[in-house]
């Protein structure tokens, strides 16, 4: 997820959407941006192992197709962002709140849709209204915790 997250702040999005669902044994992931997208020969190889558009890092899409066993799908429009799908057999724990403050820290406004267990949804634009400075560490702290705490509540931590 975290490297997802990055390739969408590498391409300038703004806002990253992020959507979690899970039921019987079946983890969907999707990661959205508002970035510049990808255009057609890139779109074309993103996949392919070791491809990269940043030299030795940015290689996350190549590492997805592995860990879910090739079952992914990618739109992206040049100009307009990327939406990066994929399904699992097993949920691998991770801390999904730290990947999130990475996100918000840089600036992007991020949305996480958690659709296991009872669910939750959590959007870092709330957390802009209610606190002056979203990026002080005491504030991202609290956000990294109250995501956590909602993902333990509703299916324990994925991707």
């Amino acid at each position: 997820m975290l490297e997802l997250a990055l390739n969408s702040l590498d391409a300038g999005a703004t806002l990253v959407e992020i959507k979690v669902a899970g039921k019987y044994g079946k983890y969907t992931l999707t990661v959205a941006d508002n970035g510049c997208g990808m255009d057609d020969h890139v779109l074309a190889r993103c996949s392919d192992e070791g491809f990269s558009t940043k030299g030795s890092t940015g290689k996350g899409l190549s590492q997805l197709y592995a860990a879910s066993d090739g079952k992914v799908k990618i739109f992206s429009r040049k100009g307009v962002g990327t939406s990066v799908t994929a399904e699992f057999s097993k949920a691998e724990s991770g801390d999904v709140g730290a990947s999130i403050i990475v996100v918000v820290a840089d600036g992007a406004d991020v949305t996480l849709d958690w659709r296991v267990g009872e669910g939750f949804t959590f959007d870092s634009r709330d957390f802009k209204r209610a606190f002056d400075d979203i990026s002080r560490p005491e504030t991202l702290a609290k956000i990294k915790k109250t995501i956590n705490h909602n993902i333990r509540l509703n299916g324990g931590a994925m991707l």
